[in-house]
């Protein structure tokens, strides 16, 4: 198959860029790629794929950026020479303007239309967030009314989407986040402690209740168990001052943003990766890339119950849950997992069996990949 994908995420960012490297490296095996994105700071280039990606040219402006883009995309469909060759248009992107105009392009030639749905709109700017939801529910009512196929992260995005917005019934899939796990995987460092390691990675934001794992560090006052952080500076800045203002600074460690390739250092320095999220719909209907990366590096994981978390380790003796984010039940789920620790060489093998059977990036992408020719 020829794939074309639109991609609105910026192709250059770290944090992020994983997913959609493993998405084109996965589908490039087999078919040919031409993906066309945007950017943060650089065009980078990839040599390690064949695929063509174009950059549109950006804007900064907070409140034209994205309608900027929009009128990118037309610009692009306008002068596409290889419309004729194209199998599949594969879409992350929430431009009603550019699906209603591949709508009348494939009724000229020979293609099939498929969006897929990553994540819910979260802006915390009203007015971005509003305007955002309106692309995000015009765009879907669109696809689910005149393209060939939708595909979603989780049964719960599905689920949601259908329901919130009243969707007529289409033909859909799901595949959910994954993990290299050639890159994630176990190994034993030859330190001796006797701490219990908490970690936790990514994003920052207020909203995903990481200060709750500081506050559930105060709460059990237990020398014998560390948090680390990893992630930027500047997101971090609160934290730091609130590991400060609960004097936990000899027991909480902050640790700067590394490539991609070094995370798995990390996670194989701890003893269990610590997701606190709270119960939302953005984060509900999530499927995080960090908790496949703790279960592939053999972690345990600490978990809140939202249907994200559940959905996925319901049952699994490697999961300690929070019933709620709050920090008290937080405290109790890493005292739960600490009285484990004699037992985590047997955790180990456990989790990273579950992560190879279920959730490798090859495992999620034969899904996607089945579905789109299943179109044909």
């Amino acid at each position: 198959m020829k794939i074309l994908w639109f991609l609105d995420k910026e192709f250059d960012v770290a944090l992020n860029v994983s997913a959609r490297l493993a998405t084109l490296k996965y589908l490039e095996k087999n078919n040919r790629v031409h993906v066309v994105t945007t950017f943060r700071k650089e065009k980078r280039k990839y040599e390690d794929f064949s695929a063509q990606v174009t950059y549109l040219d950006k804007i900064n402006l907070p409140f034209l950026k994205t309608l900027y883009l929009f009128y990118q995309h037309l610009r692009f469909v306008k002068g596409l020479d290889e419309i004729e060759t194209i199998d599949v248009v594969f879409i992350n992107s929430s431009n009603p303007w550019l699906l209603k105009k591949l709508i009348k392009l494939r009724n000229e030639n020979n293609f099939k239309l498929v969006l897929d749905i990553r994540t819910l709109p979260v802006d915390q700017n009203y007015l971005k967030k509003k305007l955002n939801n309106y692309f995000f529910r015009k765009s879907l009512k669109i696809a689910a009314s005149h393209f060939d196929g939708i595909t979603y992260i989780t049964e719960e995005m599905r689920e949601y989407c259908e329901e919130m917005f009243s969707i007529p019934p289409h033909q859909c899939s799901v595949w959910s986040s994954g993990v290299d796990i050639d890159i994630f995987k176990p190994s034993h460092s030859a330190e001796s402690r006797t701490t219990f390691r908490l970690m936790y990675h990514g994003k920052f934001a207020h909203k995903r209740g990481i200060h709750n794992i500081v506050k559930a560090m105060r709460i059990l006052n237990d020398p014998d168990i560390e948090l680390f952080l990893l992630g930027s500076s500047e997101e971090m800045e609160e934290l730091r001052k609130l590991v400060n203002q609960l004097r936990l600074e000899d027991r909480v460690f902050f640790n700067q943003t590394v490539p991609y390739e070094e995370v798995p250092d990390f996670i194989n320095r701890v003893d269990a990766g610590v997701l606190p999220f709270p119960e939302w719909p953005a984060w509900n209907t999530s499927s995080p890339i960090k908790l496949f990366e703790y279960l592939a590096c053999g972690k345990p994981v600490i978990v809140t119950k939202i249907p994200a978390h559940t959905s996925v380790l319901n049952g699994k003796d490697f999961a300690f849950w929070a019933k709620t984010s709050s920090s008290e039940d937080i405290a109790r789920a890493i005292s739960e997992a600490k009285s484990q620790k004699n037992n985590l060489r047997k955790i180990e093998e456990e989790t990273r069996d579950f992560v190879e059977m279920n959730y490798s990036w090859e495992k999620q992408l034969s899904k996607l990949e089945i579905f789109l020719r299943s179109l044909q």
